[in-house]
């Protein structure tokens, strides 16, 4: 199933795009960690709210479609296309 960002979620709210914090590689295994598997080129995390959450150094899409509730306790994120550690701003 590809992922394409809507222009509009499901309160007719526009979504949003939030650029991440690019934060250094943590000592493993002090933080959980998303990472893309089998290198799929796909947001690596999908909701069912409005925010894209892109990746701070590239700009691709992290976490698609999420709502506040849904990112709240996020782990990092390692991105697919360029490598960079992100955080939720």
């Amino acid at each position: 199933m590809a992922y394409e960002p809507g222009p509009r979620g499901p309160d007719d709210r526009l979504e949003v795009d939030i650029i991440m914090c690019v934060v250094p590689e943590p000592p493993k295994g002090e933080r959980n960690v998303l990472v893309s598997k089998d290198g799929r080129q796909e947001p690596l995390m999908v909701g069912t709210g409005q925010d894209n959450f892109l990746c701070g150094n590239c700009g691709a899409v992290l976490a698609g479609s999420m709502g506040p509730e849904e990112i709240e306790e996020a782990p990092l994120f390692k991105c697919y296309r360029c490598g960079a550690y992100n955080r939720v701003p």
